[in-house]
């Protein structure tokens, strides 16, 4: 999931990350709000940023080391991160490595 920003519609603003759109209340729908200043936005947006929900593919950086990981969600069995620039991954407690962790992209988006 990218990050949420306030856009410009030509004197409308909404918030989007380019897939849904964040409304006042805080929630996330298919279909934009829009606000009259870019001010009212941007406080909404500050209000309500939305966490990061995890995806198969995502590169971050945790907290808990100075490496990059990457997170694998596969279809079947448990998920995993994996270091970038170390030979072994972690299977379990993926959720320690993941809370806090700076998203960085996702590794389709590069494809």
């Amino acid at each position: 999931m990218k990050k949420f920003e306030v856009k410009n519609s030509g004197c409308m603003h909404y918030i989007s990350n380019g897939d849904k759109y964040l409304h006042s209340g805080g929630d996330i729908y298919p279909c934009c709000e829009y606000f009259p200043t870019y001010e009212q936005a941007q406080a909404v947006l500050d209000k309500f940023q939305p966490k990061h929900v995890w995806n198969h593919g995502d590169v971050f950086k945790s907290y808990k080391n100075e490496g990059l990981m990457f997170y694998v969600c596969p279809n079947i069995g448990p998920s995993h991160v994996f270091y970038l620039n170390r030979r072994y991954s972690e299977f379990e407690q993926t959720d320690t490595y993941l809370d806090n962790a700076t998203f960085l992209f996702n590794i389709k988006d590069k494809l």
